[in-house]
């Protein structure tokens, strides 16, 4: 004899879906906010003129020369020396110059310039107002 057992009754579609609908909606919503969002952030970014020859691209352009020596050095000095604490402090002198000459390379992109100028280095500096500042 087999008894049968009854399974409640599975809730029609209506009692799920408003949750799913909602989440899906939510979701989407999100997703066209941040989307929005970075089109508006990249637009500002690159609405703005740059000058070629001001001073934010010149340090950019300087200084990731000068990031890009810390960086060699530091590698030298890790590979050189058997001393731990040495080889960590190198490691992260290397990363931290590195990623902040990858920031400045960003930012001439953003710019749409190019990274190199035909001027010599520090060029930029003789165009710096200094009449302003406090002595």
């Amino acid at each position: 004899m087999t008894t049968e057992t009854s399974r409640p009754s599975e809730p029609t579609g209506s009692g799920r879906r408003p949750a799913w609908t909602a989440l899906a909606l939510a979701s989407l919503t999100a997703l066209l906010l941040g989307a929005l969002r970075s089109i508006l952030v990249v637009r500002a970014a690159t609405s703005t003129s740059v000058a070629d020859t001001g001073a934010d691209v010149g340090f950019s352009r300087d200084m990731q020369t000068h990031h890009r020596q810390a960086v060699e050095m530091a590698l030298i000095i890790r590979d050189r020396t058997d001393d731990a604490a040495v080889r960590t402090l190198a490691y992260d002198i290397a990363t931290s110059q590195q990623q902040q000459a990858g920031q400045m390379y960003g930012w001439l992109v953003q710019w749409g310039l190019p990274q190199t100028a035909p001027r010599r280095l520090m060029a930029w500096a003789d165009h710096v107002d200094t009449s302003q500042s406090k002595r």
